[in-house]
């Protein structure tokens, strides 16, 4: 069963649109393509306008991730614990986060930004490595319900207002800078 979920590396090659050479297991390929899917239509949604458009493609394949994926797994063990999230949510987090770093937006990032973009793809693709084998092995299932996080909680969106807190710290530690002075 492990080979119908892509590992780790495999995942974020794809989320980043990277080309993949076909495994020749139809299921794995398929999981591989719906992946690559949303991580376009990350990048897509950082260059476009239209997004109602590409929120509802994006949720149409999240739900053909999610069906796909729970007909391949085997049937969850007798007290496996129940994951907060589907596959499609997990990769489409890494998508997001992936589109920030690999579009031309990432030109107008700050080093700090952009170191902050990759640790949480690193956090997405371990945890993701983790849920994976204990998928495999019946230890933990998945909510029935595919839900994505707003768009607001994903990658872009996550670091202006990071940088807008900052900003707003920084000045306020230069305002009570000020008023020490006087």
């Amino acid at each position: 069963m492990t080979m119908n979920l892509p590992g780790p590396a495999l995942l974020e090659r794809a989320c980043r649109g990277w080309p993949l050479i076909a495994t020749g297991l139809p299921v794995l390929d398929s999981v591989v393509e719906l992946v690559g899917e949303l991580g376009a239509l990350h990048r897509d949604r950082l260059m476009e306008v239209r997004l109602d458009s590409i929120d509802r493609r994006r949720i149409m394949s999240a739900g053909a991730l999610d069906t796909l994926v729970t007909c391949e797994l085997p049937p969850p063990g007798r007290g496996a614990r129940a994951h907060t999230e589907t596959i499609s949510s997990v990769v489409d987090r890494m998508a997001s986060w992936c589109a920030v770093l690999h579009t031309p937006v990432a030109t107008c990032l700050t080093a700090s930004e952009v170191a902050f973009a990759r640790q949480r793809v690193a956090e997405i693709r371990r945890g993701y490595g983790a849920l994976r084998e204990e998928l495999v092995l019946g230890m933990s299932r998945l909510p029935q319900r595919t839900t994505l996080a707003p768009v607001s909680f994903a990658g872009l969106d996550v670091i202006l207002r990071r940088a807008k807190s900052i900003e707003l710290h920084d000045q306020d530690r230069t305002h009570c800078h000020r008023l020490s002075e006087a």
